[in-house]
């Protein structure tokens, strides 16, 4: 078939291109670097490419991933193919290809801040920056499926590598009992801490028994290894006093001496923490 570009036409394009194009960087606009970034990050992708069978992801567990950058590059080179039919554009898209690299690379939390209330900006700019690290070729995360993730709404999840807390990048329910996070770089543990809105008062014994805590200068919020039960009645009302006598004899405290405060501190219930390593 006869190209309908003259053999000198052809020459002079790719003679010419490239050298006009690096004199203007050849850069994409910035709204498609940023989609590009989330294609990075698996949006878009339907969830049974991420989990072809059931089976590789049961109930109640949870599977540690790496991004396999090859992978990624072709999902993207896929996605870019939409604009490369002709000689010229495949010329444009290699040029095009380190600076939509970087852009990509640096635009990589752009999506999670763009899903973000402006009003937390500034702590997440403040905690870990906007744009990526150009050294960082490592991406990490994590699929939970879990009835954790319907019933505990606001759940926190920290993504930990040698006892520093890693960039997220993408934190989102993919299900109502289907968790997915993804970190820049290399996670060896991953932190769920229930919401903290569920922090209250009581025991979550089934015996009603209360772990108490030392009131000690220096060892304050230690636990003692005593426990003091929380006698209820029938209806679930608590008897207060005789709950003080147990504290203070627990506690090495005078007749009198247990204060509301130190009541109060014996009896907060805070939030569940839960830890997994990768191994």
């Amino acid at each position: 078939m006869k190209s309908w570009i003259s053999s000198e036409e052809q020459k002079t394009v790719k003679d010419r291109l490239p050298e006009q194009l690096r004199s203007m960087d050849a850069e994409l606009p910035e709204a498609v670097i940023r989609w590009l970034a989330g294609l990075h990050l698996l949006y878009g992708v339907p969830f049974a490419y991420l989990v072809p069978d059931e089976r590789m992801l049961p109930l109640e567990s949870i599977r540690f991933f790496h991004l396999d950058l090859v992978w990624i590059q072709a999902l993207i080179d896929g996605a870019m193919s939409v604009g490369r039919n002709t000689g010229r554009e495949q010329d444009i898209d290699k040029l095009c290809g380190i600076n939509r690299q970087k852009g990509m690379k640096a635009s990589l939390r752009y999506p999670r801040m763009s899903r973000m209330n402006r009003r937390h900006w500034r702590e997440e700019e403040i905690r870990q920056g906007f744009q990526s690290k150009d050294e960082v070729n490592v991406y990490t995360g994590f699929l939970l499926r879990s009835e954790l993730v319907r019933f505990w709404n606001g759940i926190e999840v920290s993504g930990v590598c040698g006892g520093n807390e890693l960039p997220c990048l993408r934190m989102e329910r993919l299900g109502d009992n289907v968790l997915l996070g993804i970190y820049e770089g290399k996670i060896d543990e991953v932190i769920f801490t229930e919401p903290a809105e569920e922090l209250h008062f009581g025991t979550r014994e089934e015996n009603h028994l209360i772990q108490v805590r030392s009131i000690t200068k220096g060892e304050i919020g230690k636990p003692t290894g005593d426990t003091v039960e929380m006698k209820a009645d029938k209806n679930g009302r608590v008897d207060i006093m005789a709950l003080a006598d147990s504290l203070e004899k627990s506690l090495g405290l005078g007749n009198g001496e247990l204060n509301a405060a130190h009541a109060a501190f014996e009896m907060i219930s805070a939030a569940d923490i839960c830890h997994f390593r990768a191994v």
